[in-house]
């Protein structure tokens, strides 16, 4: 009995059919490689004789892409391009074909074609994008692969600024709290009127720092623009004459560089123009100084400690703290040599400030109320005294009279 067990096992299990658990391969999906595009430059002032931004661009584009599967290429459902502009909005969907069917040559061949027609004009210079995808009969898509057609205008000539209308300075008048000056600029291109993307300026301070940046228009005057909401002041539009309108009010008297550049569709830039012009109160009222507020004596610290001496001087102007340019104070050596002129803030103390990258000390932003905070170390003189000189200066350029005040170091 003991030697029949195996055999009854194994007719039973001879008996009993296995069941086959149907493994099936997991599908991959296709993979798109590029394999040229034609043309891949379209010099759109080569289309005709005479250059217009308007004239029409109306080319034929032949793109090549081989598609495989792991599946096999009858797996292989569709493959498609989508055109896009250089701005990235959407023209056209084709679909490519490996039939044999021109421009494809060759049927099966897994190398894949179309013919993709691509319409715009020749101020649309830029990059024009062909995206390529395949997908397969399980809809598994393939990797993404991009070809490029440029347009360019490789006669390109950029934009010409000149005559410039802008007066040297502009008052606010006496009673009133703005004014508004009127830029106009000539804007020339050989391409045309229409090749001319934008016209720009900015305002820049004494100090090189930017005070504003705008636009110009050639657009008849009759829309409001930005920054400051107000009509252009154009006179006639599209005669190339680019104009704007900038605001000034009280406390943005000053000095300021003017700089205006073109751009053309090639993104070529013009010769830039420059003026410096002011802005002026028609009575400005200088800045005045009160209330120096600062300790009478200090001591030379020793070792390696440190003393800090906050300095504050309260500030005021008719036009606004806006008006207030800059506030400083000048360290007097008894025999009236200057040791350094500080600078005082109205910050409210948050942000380290030079020359010692030190919070200012200031207590409240914007009332009016400027500060510094210098430090004293054991290397400096004892039993002498410095004589602190305020002074405040305007936008204007006007400057307060001075007021002092004396600290001992002991």
């Amino acid at each position: 009995m003991q030697r029949l067990l195996p055999i009854i096992l194994l007719s039973a299990l001879a008996g009993c059919a296995i069941p086959d658990k149907g493994i099936i391969e997991a599908s991959t999906p296709p993979v798109v490689t590029p394999a040229g595009i034609s043309p891949g430059i379209i010099e759109v002032n080569k289309i005709s004789q005479h250059f217009d931004p308007d004239d029409p661009v109306d080319t034929t584009i032949v793109v090549l892409a081989i598609v495989t599967d792991q599946d096999g290429m009858e797996d292989i459902l569709a493959t498609s391009a989508l055109l896009s502009d250089p701005e990235g909005r959407t023209l056209s969907t084709s679909a490519l074909s490996d039939a044999g069917i021109y421009p494809d040559l060759v049927a099966n061949d897994g190398l894949y074609s179309a013919k993709i027609r691509l319409t715009t004009t020749k101020k649309q210079i830029g990059n024009y994008s062909l995206q390529l995808q395949a997908t397969d009969r399980s809809n598994q898509k393939s990797n993404i692969v991009y070809q490029q057609v440029a347009l360019k205008n490789t006669a390109n000539d950029p934009p010409i600024l000149s005559s410039l209308t802008l007066p040297d300075s502009a008052i606010i008048p006496t009673g009133q709290d703005s004014t508004i000056v009127k830029i106009v600029v000539m804007v020339s291109d050989s391409q045309g009127r229409g090749d001319i993307v934008s016209v720009t300026g900015t305002l820049k301070l004494p100090d090189g720092s930017i005070y504003l940046s705008f636009s110009l228009y050639d657009d008849g005057g009759n829309v409001a623009r930005p920054p400051f909401n107000v009509t252009s002041g154009d006179s006639a539009a599209n005669d190339g004459r680019f104009t704007t309108r900038l605001l000034f009010v009280k406390k943005s008297v000053g000095n300021y560089m003017l700089r205006l550049q073109a751009k053309d569709l090639a993104q070529a830039l013009s010769n830039a123009i420059t003026k410096t012009f002011y802005v002026r109160n028609a009575f400005n009222h200088g800045p005045v100084l009160s209330n120096p507020v600062m300790p009478d004596t200090v001591t030379v610290p020793t070792g390696t400690d440190t003393t800090f001496i906050k300095v504050s001087v309260t500030v005021f102007d008719q036009e606004g703290l806006g008006d207030i340019a800059g506030v400083t104070f000048t360290s007097q050596r008894p025999d009236s040599s200057v040791v350094a002129i500080y600078p005082m803030y109205d910050d409210g103390g948050g942000t380290p400030q030079p020359p010692f990258n030190l919070r200012s000390g200031d207590s409240s932003a914007g009332d009016g109320i400027f500060t510094t905070t210098i430090p004293l170390t054991s290397s400096a003189q004892g039993n002498t005294y410095r004589d602190f000189i305020f002074q405040a200066t305007d936008r204007a350029g006007e400057k307060s009279p001075t007021i002092s005040k004396r600290i001992h170091i002991r």
